[in-house]
């Protein structure tokens, strides 16, 4: 996504935190204030949820909690 921004092919919104660990000088970051925060989630494919992931969401949702 990030090459196609930088080669002219359009926009994209982006976390907070692509500033820090995307950043590059061919792309400038312009803050929008006024939007509510963007929420992240895990995705796999259907019926991919094997003892790693469940353990992996377990431990997400025990941060969420803290």
């Amino acid at each position: 996504m990030l090459t196609l921004v930088s080669g002219g092919a359009g926009m994209a919104v982006v976390g907070n935190q692509a500033t820090r660990y995307h950043a590059r000088p061919d792309i400038v970051y312009v803050p929008i204030s006024d939007l509510p925060p963007i929420e992240y989630g895990p995705v796999w494919p259907v019926g991919g949820q094997t003892s790693r992931v469940r353990s992996f969401i377990t431990l997400l949702r025990a941060e969420l909690d803290r």
